[in-house]
């Protein structure tokens, strides 16, 4: 993600964290690119990046911000300079002299300005003066309430990423670097590719797990484990642990995304190795059915 509007000019601009990019977040960003089309303007997404409990990490943002069509995307760090920063201040030194917008597209329940004071009804009224356009786009509904990165976060903190699919428009995924582990899967009948994702991102909770692995552009299905593995290894942290199906490859150093599909079962400490093997045999069979 870009740090500067550089020589940016004649912007449609989307404002947002755009927190995991759920369907609300994909209907704003899909308007934005419309309204740039249709004038022959630039897209551009201007957002926060979210430092703890994060629904998506940057890379895997800014690509899907691409996918929707998207064409420059640029996040500002939340000084104590900027937090201070009034409402008619942000308009006239953000989106006027830095981004030259000619229309700026937000959510409903947008905030903005020094102690969130300001609302897309004042956006509109400070944008007026410079002939800019604003459009406010309505929410989008799931069971009868508004989709929210709030509803998706506890769905995940809950485990129960079947839901948050249904919110997202996509299977909630982690994705990172493939890691060595100390192996012990190998030594029970399951070896595993153990992925300590980074710190900001928000792990579904701790147990298992039907998944889909992206492995250079392929779906392998599998089983995965999310957090210490208590019968084998005493204060560990937490890792994304995956067993994958009919896979036989070295793929330590590789980045991969691991897709939730369903929790099979909650973390669970066995009182003995063969137990735990049992236990797994059957995690196999529930996710082999399920996908």
């Amino acid at each position: 993600m870009e740090k500067g509007a550089g020589n940016i000019k004649h912007t449609v601009i989307a404002l947002g964290k755009f927190d995991g990019v759920h369907r609300g977040h994909t209907a704003l960003l899909e308007k934005t690119a419309q309204i740039a089309r249709a004038q022959g303007l630039t897209s551009v997404v201007y957002t926060f990046p979210v430092k703890t409990g994060a629904l998506m990490g940057g890379a895997e943002k800014q690509a899907l911000f691409s996918d929707l069509g998207m064409d420059r995307v640029y996040a500002e760090e939340f000084t104590e300079q900027f937090r201070r920063m009034s409402a008619g201040e942000f308009v006239k030194n953000v989106l006027m002299e830095q981004f030259h917008a000619r229309h700026v597209v937000v959510g409903f329940n947008y905030r903005f300005g020094y102690q969130r004071s300001g609302d897309a009804q004042l956006l509109a009224k400070l944008c007026a003066p410079y002939g800019v356009g604003v459009t406010v786009v309505e929410p989008v509904m799931a069971d009868g309430e508004p989709i929210s990165s709030t509803r998706v976060r506890a769905l995940i903190e809950q485990g129960d990423v079947d839901a948050a699919q249904t919110l997202l428009g996509r299977r909630y995924a982690v994705t990172g670097e493939v890691l060595h582990g100390k192996q012990l899967g190998r030594t029970i009948g399951f070896p595993t590719v153990n992925l300590i994702p980074s710190q900001e991102i928000l792990l579904p909770r701790r147990g298992v797990y039907a998944t889909i692995t992206m492995v250079d552009g392929k779906q392998v299905k599998g089983v995965t484990n999310v957090g210490p593995n208590p019968t084998v290894e005493v204060d560990a942290p937490d890792k994304v642990e995956t067993h994958l199906f009919d896979f036989d490859g070295d793929l330590y150093g590789a980045r991969i995304k691991v897709e939730f599909v369903e929790k099979l079962r909650d973390e669970h400490t066995f009182s003995s190795v063969d137990e735990l093997r049992k236990q797994i045999e059957e995690d196999k069979k529930r996710a082999r059915l399920l996908l």
